[in-house]
């Protein structure tokens, strides 16, 4: 599964009810966010869903842009609906990798040629 993420986008996004109060309602909030930690993992927020990188044990590779081509991104909407779905089968919290639950990547545009594309795992919280 890749996802759809604008790393330099100044794009905001409203959060509803349909988020099952995993955040509350919120206007105007940025869209795509991305933050180095110390530890280098890295944080991928998209319309405050987060995604970890956890560097020591996920995959992060640079690939030519063409290796998208045949990949469908999946936007923010359609998102959504396979976390609530993630959410009501697994409420305690899913295995990662599993053969129910994909592998998740966020594709970092480098170059006009190049990405790099970051293995993630969606983290379930509250706000």
């Amino acid at each position: 599964m890749y996802l759809e993420f604008y790393e330099n986008s100044s794009e905001s996004c409203n959060i509803h009810s349909t988020r099952r109060s995993r955040l509350h309602t919120v206007n105007n909030i940025q869209k795509y966010v991305k933050t180095k930690l110390k530890s280098g993992n890295v944080s991928f927020y998209i319309c405050g869903e987060l995604f970890i990188h956890e560097k020591s044990i996920m995959e992060k590779r640079v690939v030519c842009k063409s290796f998208l081509n045949d990949k469908r991104l999946i936007g923010y909407e359609e998102l959504v609906d396979f976390l609530n779905k993630m959410q009501d089968k697994y409420p305690m919290g899913y295995k990662y990798p599993s053969n129910e639950y994909p592998k998740i990547y966020i594709p970092i545009h480098l170059s006009d040629s190049h990405i790099s594309l970051y293995e993630v795992k969606w983290e379930y919280y509250i706000e």
